[in-house]
């Protein structure tokens, strides 16, 4: 069986056909990228907050997330328009949805990987230095704090 290919790199046209009141200089193409571990792990810390650290309650705000994925996939924007968080947060919704949505590709590992990926764990296989060892039990202390 062959294995679907990944996406790693996307580009995406804009058009006032596709972005109707979009203004003139956020139209043309833009350029995504997959990004590293290292970069996801940063936007989730930037987009989390730790309401109790001692019981380990955290806020995770999505649109810091994803504005975060934005910056950070998206490599090249259309002449005029300079990728930046001040221009992000006057972006065009049409354009904005669809560049979530092509960061979401570039970014996001198939429902099918993810199926063969937890089938292996749940087999009690190792995958890169992960082993199933078992339903994982909560510590002592969440068990105080959940009574």
């Amino acid at each position: 069986m062959s294995q679907p290919e990944k996406v790693r790199e996307l580009e995406i046209t804009f058009t006032k056909e596709r972005a109707p009141l979009a203004p003139e200089n956020q139209l043309g193409v833009y350029k995504l990228r997959r990004w590293s571990w290292t970069e996801k792990q940063r936007a989730i810390q930037t987009a989390t907050t730790s309401i109790d650290k001692e019981r380990g309650i955290i806020a995770w705000d999505t649109t810091i997330y994803y504005e975060q994925m934005l910056l950070i996939t998206v490599r090249k924007s259309p002449d005029g328009f300079e990728w930046n968080p001040e221009n992000l947060s006057i972006l065009d919704p049409d354009i904005g949805d669809a560049l979530q949505q092509g960061c979401l590709t570039v970014n996001t590992i198939s429902g099918q990987e993810k199926t063969t990926f937890l089938g292996q764990l749940s087999s009690g296989s190792t995958i890169r230095g992960l082993t199933n060892t078992g339903p994982v039990k909560p510590s002592e202390s969440f068990q105080k704090a959940a009574t």
